[in-house]
Protein backbone atom coordinates (compact mmCIF):
# COMPACT_ATOMS: atom_id res chain seq x y z
CA UNK A 1 0.00 0.00 0.00
CA UNK A 2 1.00 3.45 -0.40
CA UNK A 3 -0.39 7.16 -0.66
CA UNK A 4 -0.13 9.53 -4.31
CA UNK A 5 -1.10 13.03 -3.54
CA UNK A 6 -1.21 14.99 -6.61
CA UNK A 7 -2.00 18.24 -7.75
CA UNK A 8 -3.45 19.37 -11.49
CA UNK A 9 -4.34 21.91 -12.80
CA UNK A 10 -3.92 24.45 -16.04
CA UNK A 11 -0.80 25.96 -14.48
CA UNK A 12 1.04 22.44 -13.54
CA UNK A 13 0.91 18.73 -12.46
CA UNK A 14 2.61 17.36 -9.24
CA UNK A 15 2.48 14.15 -8.38
CA UNK A 16 4.08 13.10 -4.96
CA UNK A 17 4.27 9.53 -3.77
CA UNK A 18 6.14 7.57 -0.99
CA UNK A 19 8.31 4.70 -1.85
CA UNK A 20 7.51 2.02 1.22
CA UNK A 21 6.38 -1.48 0.31
CA UNK A 22 5.12 -3.98 3.25
CA UNK A 23 4.22 -7.16 3.74
CA UNK A 24 0.24 -7.00 3.28
CA UNK A 25 -0.14 -10.26 5.91
CA UNK A 26 2.54 -8.48 8.63
CA UNK A 27 2.07 -4.61 8.27
CA UNK A 28 5.79 -4.98 7.81
CA UNK A 29 8.13 -2.88 5.35
CA UNK A 30 9.41 -5.15 2.52
CA UNK A 31 11.12 -2.33 0.83
CA UNK A 32 11.95 1.01 2.26
CA UNK A 33 12.84 2.85 -0.71
CA UNK A 34 10.90 0.83 -3.29
CA UNK A 35 9.69 2.78 -6.45
CA UNK A 36 6.49 3.94 -7.59
CA UNK A 37 6.46 6.54 -10.26
CA UNK A 38 7.14 6.70 -13.73
CA UNK A 39 7.20 9.31 -16.39
CA UNK A 40 6.25 8.47 -19.29
CA UNK A 41 6.27 9.90 -22.85
CA UNK A 42 3.56 9.04 -25.65
CA UNK A 43 3.97 10.27 -28.87
CA UNK A 44 0.80 12.96 -27.93
CA UNK A 45 1.37 13.21 -24.27
CA UNK A 46 3.67 13.59 -20.84
CA UNK A 47 2.37 11.79 -17.68
CA UNK A 48 3.42 10.58 -14.66
CA UNK A 49 2.18 7.23 -13.27
CA UNK A 50 2.10 6.01 -9.60
CA UNK A 51 0.70 2.91 -8.49
CA UNK A 52 -0.76 1.88 -4.63
CA UNK A 53 -1.71 -1.74 -4.08
CA UNK A 54 0.01 -5.20 -4.79
CA UNK A 55 3.32 -4.55 -4.59
CA UNK A 56 4.80 -7.20 -7.10
CA UNK A 57 2.90 -9.15 -10.20
CA UNK A 58 4.69 -12.18 -11.75
CA UNK A 59 7.04 -12.30 -8.98
CA UNK A 60 8.76 -8.85 -10.00
CA UNK A 61 8.29 -5.26 -8.39
CA UNK A 62 5.08 -3.82 -9.73
CA UNK A 63 6.62 -1.06 -11.25
CA UNK A 64 8.97 -3.32 -13.31
CA UNK A 65 5.42 -4.98 -14.26
CA UNK A 66 4.19 -1.72 -15.69
CA UNK A 67 7.54 -0.62 -17.43
CA UNK A 68 7.91 -4.02 -18.93
CA UNK A 69 4.04 -3.30 -21.00
CA UNK A 70 4.77 0.51 -21.33
CA UNK A 71 8.18 0.15 -23.25
CA UNK A 72 7.76 -3.39 -24.57
CA UNK A 73 11.38 -4.64 -22.93
CA UNK A 74 11.78 -6.74 -20.00
CA UNK A 75 14.71 -5.46 -17.06
CA UNK A 76 15.67 -8.21 -14.40
CA UNK A 77 15.51 -6.24 -11.04
CA UNK A 78 18.21 -7.86 -9.24
CA UNK A 79 20.53 -6.15 -11.64
CA UNK A 80 19.08 -3.57 -14.07
CA UNK A 81 20.60 -1.69 -16.69
CA UNK A 82 20.75 1.66 -16.27
CA UNK A 83 19.10 2.40 -19.79
CA UNK A 84 17.74 0.58 -22.76
CA UNK A 85 16.80 1.63 -26.00
CA UNK A 86 12.50 1.63 -26.32
CA UNK A 87 10.31 -0.46 -28.50
CA UNK A 88 7.06 0.77 -28.13
CA UNK A 89 8.03 4.66 -29.92
CA UNK A 90 5.02 5.55 -31.40
CA UNK A 91 2.15 4.75 -29.28
CA UNK A 92 -0.15 7.07 -28.33
CA UNK A 93 -1.43 7.68 -24.16
CA UNK A 94 -4.83 6.36 -24.99
CA UNK A 95 -3.07 3.02 -26.45
CA UNK A 96 -0.47 2.62 -23.85
CA UNK A 97 -2.98 2.76 -21.09
CA UNK A 98 -5.96 0.60 -22.76
CA UNK A 99 -2.93 -1.94 -23.27
CA UNK A 100 -1.76 -1.72 -19.73
CA UNK A 101 -5.24 -2.37 -18.39
CA UNK A 102 -6.02 -5.24 -20.58
CA UNK A 103 -3.22 -6.60 -19.77
CA UNK A 104 -4.43 -6.63 -15.87
CA UNK A 105 -7.71 -7.59 -16.62
CA UNK A 106 -6.34 -10.88 -19.01
CA UNK A 107 -3.63 -11.34 -15.76
CA UNK A 108 -3.93 -14.75 -14.19
CA UNK A 109 -4.72 -13.34 -10.95
CA UNK A 110 -6.88 -10.62 -12.18
CA UNK A 111 -9.87 -11.65 -9.96
CA UNK A 112 -7.92 -11.49 -6.94
CA UNK A 113 -5.24 -7.89 -8.09
CA UNK A 114 -5.34 -5.15 -5.88
CA UNK A 115 -4.06 -2.09 -7.55
CA UNK A 116 -4.52 1.15 -8.84
CA UNK A 117 -2.64 3.15 -10.89
CA UNK A 118 -3.36 7.26 -10.51
CA UNK A 119 -2.06 9.51 -13.53
CA UNK A 120 -1.56 13.04 -14.30
CA UNK A 121 0.14 14.79 -17.11
CA UNK A 122 -0.50 16.74 -20.29
CA UNK A 123 -2.43 15.71 -23.41
CA UNK A 124 -1.96 17.32 -27.07
CA UNK A 125 -4.03 16.30 -30.01
CA UNK A 126 -2.13 17.01 -33.82
CA UNK A 127 -2.93 20.79 -33.64
CA UNK A 128 -1.01 21.21 -31.04
CA UNK A 129 -3.91 21.87 -28.64
CA UNK A 130 -2.88 20.94 -25.27
CA UNK A 131 -5.05 19.71 -21.90
CA UNK A 132 -4.36 18.90 -18.61
CA UNK A 133 -4.75 14.76 -18.51
CA UNK A 134 -6.14 13.19 -15.27
CA UNK A 135 -7.08 9.60 -14.95
CA UNK A 136 -6.38 6.01 -13.39
CA UNK A 137 -6.56 2.51 -14.03
CA UNK A 138 -8.29 0.18 -11.62
CA UNK A 139 -10.98 -2.49 -10.91
CA UNK A 140 -14.44 -0.80 -12.29
CA UNK A 141 -18.10 -1.81 -11.81
CA UNK A 142 -20.34 -3.36 -12.43
CA UNK A 143 -17.83 -6.11 -14.43
CA UNK A 144 -15.18 -5.06 -11.39
CA UNK A 145 -12.28 -5.68 -14.05
CA UNK A 146 -9.76 -3.65 -14.73
CA UNK A 147 -10.55 -0.52 -16.71
CA UNK A 148 -9.51 3.08 -17.63
CA UNK A 149 -11.27 6.41 -16.04
CA UNK A 150 -10.56 9.64 -17.29
CA UNK A 151 -12.20 12.69 -16.34
CA UNK A 152 -13.72 14.96 -18.28
CA UNK A 153 -11.76 16.85 -21.20
CA UNK A 154 -12.56 20.22 -20.03
CA UNK A 155 -12.18 19.03 -16.10
CA UNK A 156 -10.01 22.14 -15.39
CA UNK A 157 -12.34 25.35 -16.16
CA UNK A 158 -13.62 24.50 -12.84
CA UNK A 159 -10.35 24.73 -11.39
CA UNK A 160 -7.40 22.58 -10.00
CA UNK A 161 -7.58 19.24 -8.86
CA UNK A 162 -6.59 17.83 -5.39
CA UNK A 163 -6.03 14.03 -6.04
CA UNK A 164 -5.59 11.35 -3.21
CA UNK A 165 -4.82 7.42 -4.28
CA UNK A 166 -6.49 5.09 -2.25
CA UNK A 167 -9.00 7.38 -1.59
CA UNK A 168 -9.99 5.46 1.46
CA UNK A 169 -6.86 6.64 3.43
CA UNK A 170 -8.27 10.03 3.85
CA UNK A 171 -11.51 11.52 4.94
CA UNK A 172 -13.26 14.22 2.29
CA UNK A 173 -12.97 16.57 5.01
CA UNK A 174 -9.51 15.95 5.05
CA UNK A 175 -8.48 16.05 1.23
CA UNK A 176 -11.00 19.11 1.35
CA UNK A 177 -8.69 20.81 3.76
CA UNK A 178 -5.92 19.46 2.37
CA UNK A 179 -7.40 21.10 -1.28
CA UNK A 180 -7.64 24.62 0.33
CA UNK A 181 -4.47 24.65 1.56
CA UNK A 182 -3.28 24.44 -2.00
CA UNK A 183 -5.30 27.00 -3.24
CA UNK A 184 -3.41 29.50 -5.19
CA UNK A 185 0.11 28.03 -4.31
CA UNK A 186 2.68 28.07 -6.50
CA UNK A 187 4.20 24.89 -7.63
CA UNK A 188 7.28 24.69 -5.41
CA UNK A 189 4.98 25.03 -2.28
CA UNK A 190 2.63 22.57 -3.44
CA UNK A 191 5.07 20.40 -3.57
CA UNK A 192 6.34 20.72 -0.10
CA UNK A 193 2.65 20.26 1.52
CA UNK A 194 2.10 17.27 -0.43
CA UNK A 195 5.59 15.96 0.64
CA UNK A 196 4.90 17.07 4.36
CA UNK A 197 0.82 14.96 4.40
CA UNK A 198 2.08 12.47 3.41
CA UNK A 199 4.71 12.09 6.01
CA UNK A 200 1.85 13.42 8.34
CA UNK A 201 -0.15 10.51 7.44
CA UNK A 202 2.56 7.98 7.75
CA UNK A 203 2.94 8.56 11.46
CA UNK A 204 -0.16 7.20 11.57
CA UNK A 205 -0.77 4.54 9.10
CA UNK A 206 2.18 2.02 9.05
CA UNK A 207 1.97 0.91 5.34
CA UNK A 208 2.78 4.60 4.46
CA UNK A 209 6.29 5.66 3.96
CA UNK A 210 7.60 9.18 4.63
CA UNK A 211 10.14 8.99 1.97
CA UNK A 212 8.77 10.46 -1.39
CA UNK A 213 9.43 11.42 -4.70
CA UNK A 214 8.14 14.13 -6.41
CA UNK A 215 7.16 14.75 -9.94
CA UNK A 216 6.55 18.29 -11.18
CA UNK A 217 5.53 18.67 -15.14
CA UNK A 218 4.57 21.88 -16.00
CA UNK A 219 2.87 22.53 -19.39
CA UNK A 220 4.95 21.29 -22.13
CA UNK A 221 5.31 24.79 -23.48
CA UNK A 222 7.68 25.43 -20.83
CA UNK A 223 9.39 21.65 -21.62
CA UNK A 224 11.83 21.12 -18.21
CA UNK A 225 10.28 18.23 -15.48
CA UNK A 226 11.47 18.37 -12.07
CA UNK A 227 11.88 15.35 -10.41
CA UNK A 228 12.89 15.04 -6.52
CA UNK A 229 13.69 12.75 -4.05
CA UNK A 230 12.67 13.58 -0.71
CA UNK A 231 14.15 11.61 2.06
CA UNK A 232 12.75 12.32 5.99
CA UNK A 233 14.71 13.50 8.78
CA UNK A 234 16.65 10.31 9.76
CA UNK A 235 16.73 11.78 13.24
CA UNK A 236 12.59 12.10 13.38
CA UNK A 237 11.57 8.70 12.32
CA UNK A 238 10.82 5.83 14.59
CA UNK A 239 12.60 3.00 13.99
CA UNK A 240 10.92 0.98 11.29
CA UNK A 241 10.96 3.73 9.28
CA UNK A 242 14.59 4.85 9.09
CA UNK A 243 16.96 4.00 6.59
CA UNK A 244 20.06 2.00 6.84
CA UNK A 245 23.44 3.71 6.65
CA UNK A 246 24.31 2.79 3.29
CA UNK A 247 20.92 3.47 2.00
CA UNK A 248 21.02 7.40 3.42
CA UNK A 249 23.50 8.70 1.27
CA UNK A 250 21.65 7.59 -2.09
CA UNK A 251 19.11 9.54 -3.86
CA UNK A 252 16.28 7.14 -5.91
CA UNK A 253 15.50 8.56 -9.06
CA UNK A 254 12.08 6.98 -10.81
CA UNK A 255 11.08 5.01 -13.95
CA UNK A 256 11.70 7.59 -17.31
CA UNK A 257 10.45 5.57 -20.30
CA UNK A 258 9.95 7.63 -23.77
CA UNK A 259 10.02 6.72 -27.18
CA UNK A 260 13.81 6.60 -27.22
CA UNK A 261 15.07 5.36 -24.18
CA UNK A 262 13.72 3.50 -20.94
CA UNK A 263 15.67 4.40 -17.83
CA UNK A 264 15.07 2.32 -14.56
CA UNK A 265 15.23 3.34 -10.76
CA UNK A 266 18.60 4.26 -10.31
CA UNK A 267 20.72 4.88 -7.07
CA UNK A 268 22.06 8.69 -7.50
CA UNK A 269 24.60 10.31 -5.25
CA UNK A 270 26.65 12.97 -5.10
CA UNK A 271 24.13 15.04 -7.44
CA UNK A 272 21.55 14.98 -9.44
CA UNK A 273 21.93 14.71 -13.02
CA UNK A 274 19.93 16.08 -16.18
CA UNK A 275 19.02 14.41 -19.20
CA UNK A 276 16.67 15.36 -22.20
CA UNK A 277 14.50 13.06 -24.53
CA UNK A 278 13.24 14.73 -27.52
CA UNK A 279 11.98 18.12 -26.75
CA UNK A 280 11.37 17.85 -22.48
CA UNK A 281 14.56 17.94 -20.19
CA UNK A 282 14.04 16.28 -16.88
CA UNK A 283 16.32 17.58 -13.98
CA UNK A 284 16.75 15.01 -11.04
CA UNK A 285 17.78 16.47 -7.25
CA UNK A 286 17.70 15.37 -3.58
CA UNK A 287 17.67 16.41 -0.44
CA UNK A 288 19.94 13.75 0.33
CA UNK A 289 22.80 15.10 2.24
CA UNK A 290 25.82 16.38 0.39
CA UNK A 291 28.96 15.32 1.03
CA UNK A 292 32.44 17.19 -0.41
CA UNK A 293 34.23 13.51 -1.35
CA UNK A 294 31.17 12.18 -2.80
CA UNK A 295 31.66 12.02 -6.41
CA UNK A 296 28.91 11.95 -8.90
CA UNK A 297 27.79 8.12 -9.45
CA UNK A 298 24.99 6.28 -10.71
CA UNK A 299 23.57 2.70 -11.06
CA UNK A 300 20.95 0.59 -11.14
CA UNK A 301 18.64 -0.05 -7.77
CA UNK A 302 18.79 -3.96 -6.91
CA UNK A 303 15.45 -4.54 -6.22
CA UNK A 304 13.88 -7.55 -4.30
CA UNK A 305 12.04 -10.53 -6.16
CA UNK A 306 9.13 -12.65 -4.13
CA UNK A 307 10.49 -16.10 -4.01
Amino acid sequence: MTLILARASSEFILQVADRLTTNRLTNLPFEKVANKNILFFASNSVVALAYTGDAHLDNIPTDYWIAEKLSGIKFNPENPHMMKTCENNNQDVGWALRNLSNELANHSRSEHLFLLISIQGWQWNSKGRLRPLVGYITKLPPENTFGVHYEPRDWYFKGAQTISAPKSIMTIAELTELSNSLRNKPALESENLLVEKIREVSRHKSWVGPHCVSILIPPPSEPNIFVRYHPADHLKLIESQKLANDQQIWAYSPWIISPRMCMPPNEVTGGGFTISTGLFTIHFSSETPKHPKWLFSASGQKRRRIR
